[in-house]
């Protein structure tokens, strides 16, 4: 178990753990599994021990775990107590990839104090992208950087005027915020990152819209007819602009013993489609007919409209308007997403009872192993950039 984990839980105890757990994942599900979450150790093992404060002992000023390391421990070297002091005064902020050496190093600007640095990184070098955000801790010591904890979600390059303007609006004419004013933003900084990784994680659903750029809303028109359906047909007929002849347009025909119809279909089409170059034609909407009965069913709002001033025209004075039936998709999905809002209440009751035991699991610090790092977060990175200090 990491190094920091260990100092953060021997400083809160498991309560504060999942006090932890709530802050971080502020208006987000708790993970079913916090120890396998995506961002726990990328992330959160970083934030629980250098900046996060359970409410109760952050009111009576106490200091974050990593901090109270520095105040009480006797044993650290000046190089871990150097890289300790330096980690704990970092904020996670967004910094845009301006450069990347894949497996060696990646170039980073900060997107809200404007600081630039090249951190060694092998393994995400590999993995990013130059032009992207990343939302992370950097930390430079002899003037060497790296990254102590970071975003598992790289954020696409349009991202970045909007951290632009948000360092306008808060620098208040200063041009760029400071580390403090970052360290200040914390939570709000991890709530937006977090947010942004799930859209991105989890897109919304394309919206539903039919050819013409209308949203889907299934719509159905009920008429009754004044008039026979040979009569009906021939007045609408011109509806189906592409058939070859009137008897191309008539589909389904029903007749009686004397030949007169006394069912039919039709289809209202139109040539060509805007969208598709490829399409002969565009079938509109659809018209049934049966007896004094006349449906008209359409995809959208509007197409109903056009579809209904086009048949009180065709059919004037012989042709009555009953109803006018709209399932919108919404509706048409709302049984699923009830049932799914239910599957996540009991879910998230769960999990939260799934914490509670996963983490009255968690081997006390004591239990943890003893090792030779002090308990120290990222010690071995801090020793190997003194050694690589010692060795130019």
């Amino acid at each position: 178990m990491p190094e920091l984990f260990r100092v953060a839980l021997d400083a809160w105890g498991k309560d504060g753990f999942l006090e932890a757990q709530r802050r971080f994942h502020a208006g987000h599900d708790l993970p079913d599994d916090p120890v396998g979450d995506l961002e726990f150790e990328s992330l959160f093992i970083t934030w629980f021990g250098l900046q996060f404060t359970p409410a109760g002992r952050r009111r009576k000023g106490l200091p974050s775990a990593a901090a109270q390391r520095l105040e009480t421990a006797q044993d650290l070297s000046d190089i871990e107590r150097r890289f300790l002091t330096e980690a704990a005064g970092r904020p996670v902020s967004f910094h845009h990839i301006t450069a990347v050496d894949p497996g060696h190093s990646i170039d980073l600007e900060d997107l809200l104090t404007g600081d630039t640095c090249r951190v060694l990184e092998r393994t995400a070098s590999q993995t990013v992208r130059r032009g992207g955000v990343i939302f992370a801790r950097t930390l430079t010591l002899d003037g060497t950087s790296i990254m102590i904890g970071s975003g598992t979600t790289l954020l696409p390059p349009d991202h970045r005027p909007n951290f632009r303007a948000l360092r306008e609006r808060l620098a208040a004419g200063a041009g760029v915020l400071t580390t403090l004013q970052v360290l200040a933003l914390d939570d709000e900084l991890r709530r937006a990152y977090l947010d942004m990784a799930d859209r991105i994680r989890h897109p919304p659903p394309p919206r539903l819209q039919n050819t013409d750029g209308d949203p889907l809303a299934p719509t159905t028109l009920h008429f009754t007819l004044q008039c026979t359906p040979d009569e009906a047909f021939d007045a609408l007929r011109s509806l189906h602009a592409t058939a070859a002849g009137p008897e191309a347009a008539l589909e389904d025909p029903d007749r009686d013993a004397q030949g007169r119809l006394v069912a039919f279909s039709l289809d209202w089409t139109k040539a060509g489609n805007h969208l598709h170059q490829n399409w002969d034609n565009t079938i509109l909407g659809r018209i049934d007919v049966e007896a004094r009965a006349l449906t008209a069913s359409v995809n959208s709002k509007p197409r109903a409209t056009r579809l209904r001033k086009q048949i009180e025209k065709r059919l004037a004075g012989r042709v009555l308007l009953l109803r006018t039936v709209t399932e919108s998709v919404d509706a048409m999905l709302a049984p699923t997403r009830t049932r799914v809002a239910g599957h996540r209440l009991r879910g998230a009751l769960d999990r939260r009872l799934h914490l509670r035991e996963r983490v009255a699991k968690l081997p006390h610090p004591s239990e943890a192993g003893t090792g030779h790092d002090h308990g120290v977060p990222h010690v071995r990175q801090a020793r190997a950039l003194h050694d690589r200090r010692e060795g130019d």
